[in-house]
């Protein structure tokens, strides 16, 4: 604990955001807002198309983030209680290889799987957990509401950042995925991510056992670039090797 305290008062940007560096996750006016929940509502008309999603196809739609992903389904699935699951950057196109937030594809392998899809994904290997989505860019938060209504789920929508949510929520998560920002030719994301990696810990946002997942870790300015080595600090094991994905829990 007292090397969580220490890193913590070592954190100039605490307290503050950073602009994202791709305009697929830009940080706007929004971050001020105060919390608003919206929910994506099922439509049981698309119960059939579930149907036809089978474990094995998701996970090949995955492909580099197939194996942690497969991972948390596996120590998530077996828990007693539906799991409480937050997402730090939530889907935000509708297709892969561009930014598309306004032509929707009801193909669901036309999706932006280059970028995870972690919001229906989840959702479709664990249809009874309780999802929430922060994200502050107000288009990407009507694609990710689209893609669900597709496959008749729902999830609670935050529109706000992430710093700014973590600071309030009082929740606490079985998971936590946090695929905020983008690294661009910069380490303003990695830093933004140990910045709330600190949050999580000293509030204690995280169940125990709980998992923590940050994408995007093999990239040249990686987001888990500061805060991976920030949480084995504090005591967390890395369960992934050599993946696209850092996946931790507690030891």
């Amino acid at each position: 604990m007292d090397r969580l305290k220490r890193a913590i008062s070592l954190l100039p940007w605490a307290g503050t955001t950073t602009e994202d560096h791709d305009s697929k996750k830009t940080n706007n006016s929004n971050f001020g807002q105060i919390q608003t929940v919206a929910t994506a509502k099922s439509n049981n008309n698309n119960r059939n198309l579930e149907d036809q999603i089978s474990h094995e196809k998701l996970f090949r739609l995955l492909g580099k983030r197939a194996q942690t992903i497969k991972t948390c389904f596996e120590i998530l699935k077996g828990r007693e209680e539906n799991s409480s699951i937050l997402e730090l950057g939530t889907s935000r196109s509708f297709s892969n290889g561009s930014i598309n937030t306004e032509h929707f594809n009801p193909d669901i392998e036309a999706w932006d799987w280059g970028a995870g899809c972690f919001t229906a994904v989840i959702k479709l290997l664990l249809p009874d957990c309780s999802l929430t989505s922060v994200d502050p860019n107000e288009k990407a938060v009507k694609v990710s509401k689209r893609l669900l209504k597709n496959i008749g789920h729902e999830a609670s929508y935050v529109q706000k950042n992430s710093t700014d949510f973590l600071n309030v929520t009082n929740e606490s998560y079985d998971l936590i995925y946090m695929d905020h920002a983008e690294s661009g030719d910069s380490d303003a994301c990695a830093l933004l991510h140990r910045n709330d990696v600190a949050i999580i810990l000293s509030r204690k946002l995280l169940k125990p056992n709980g998992l923590i997942l940050i994408d995007d870790i093999q990239t040249p300015f990686n987001k888990g670039m500061y805060s991976v080595p920030l949480l084995k600090e504090c005591g967390f094991n890395q369960l992934s090797k050599s993946s696209y994905q850092a996946l931790l829990r507690k030891g």
